[in-house]
């Protein structure tokens, strides 16, 4: 593909960077002055582009999980919560129901209970119950 006068190494530059800050791919295109449209027509015609791109989406999905790693010592339901609104993938390791009876059941993945099994029974000076049937 011909680069066209908006493809520059500035804002492919800016582009990846708010990528790796966790911004999504709209927010990131609209930041850096281009369409939402434009930007996954270069993700599709600049193979160097896509590629840098998706290293820079993995990059932010680490920082996150060191970052909800971390915020598991002062809040494990927030750290949690970050992980499945940002990534689609996390959704799936735990779902809430409600009944009208007001009861709430919470199902969470056998591999998220063992890893917050693993967590200090205090955190922040604070004791934190933790219920597996």
């Amino acid at each position: 593909m011909k680069r066209t006068g908006k493809y520059t190494d500035a804002r492919v530059e800016s582009i990846l960077n708010l990528l790796k800050k966790g911004v999504t791919a709209k927010g990131a295109a609209m930041a850096s002055g281009i369409s939402e449209k434009t930007f996954y027509l270069w993700k599709r015609d600049q193979p160097t582009f896509a590629a840098a791109v998706e290293q820079a989406i993995g990059e932010s999905e680490a920082n996150l999980v060191q970052i909800a790693l971390e915020g598991t010592r002062r809040n494990p339901q927030l750290a949690i919560q970050l992980l499945e609104r940002r990534f689609r993938e996390w959704a799936r390791h735990s779902s809430q129901e409600a009944r009208v009876t007001g009861e709430i059941r919470t199902t969470v993945a056998p591999e998220l209970v063992a890893a917050l099994q693993s967590m200090p029974e205090t955190v922040g000076g604070r004791g934190v119950d933790l219920l597996v049937n």
